[in-house]
């Protein structure tokens, strides 16, 4: 039986093709910083503890948007008039992409949020190895690909809402 809830249902909606449309450009700007970074012999302590900061300022605040931006999107597709939507393939299509970009945007973002939490409290300890150089690095990369691909994501949520929006004058 085929269930229309859980991640299964989530990566259903959002397919590997989409995936790989929204970390494209996050994937070439992260690699981008961290081979500038190597070039300009950045000292990678500092770089990671910027892009922490910067990441613990917005992806708190990016999440209770998103939150609040899921919640009037689904009080707006109970109103009357998109019920009409809704009855539609297309309407659905739509109604169902949206809702797996919200999803995977929200799921993200709590996932950046853990990564720089801990990011942080490892910094915090001051812990010292051969390797830190490597693993700051690998930090650096995925912390602005999380950074990067929710920006991208959000993007597409703003685009999404448009369309939803466009559908009211039909």
């Amino acid at each position: 039986m085929e269930t229309r809830f859980g991640i299964k249902a989530l990566l259903k909606n959002y397919s590997f093709g989409d995936f790989i449309k929204d970390i494209t450009i996050p994937l070439i700007v992260s690699s981008v910083l961290v081979m500038l970074s190597i070039y300009k012999k950045i000292d990678t302590l500092v770089l990671l503890s910027n892009i922490i900061s910067l990441a613990l300022e917005i992806v708190p605040a990016l999440f209770a948007l998103l939150l609040t931006a899921y919640l009037f999107l689904l009080t707006f597709f109970q109103a009357e008039k998109l019920q009409n939507i809704l009855g539609s393939q297309k309407g659905k299509e739509l109604y169902l992409q949206l809702n797996a970009n919200f999803a995977l945007c929200v799921l993200v973002a709590i996932i950046a949020l853990s990564f720089s939490l801990t990011i942080y409290f490892v910094l915090d300890l001051g812990l010292c190895c051969i390797y830190a150089d490597i693993i700051n690095y690998v930090a650096i990369f995925t912390l602005s690909l999380f950074l990067g691909f929710l920006v991208k994501i959000q993007f597409d949520i703003a685009v999404d809402l448009y369309n939803c929006g466009q559908t009211i004058v039909l």
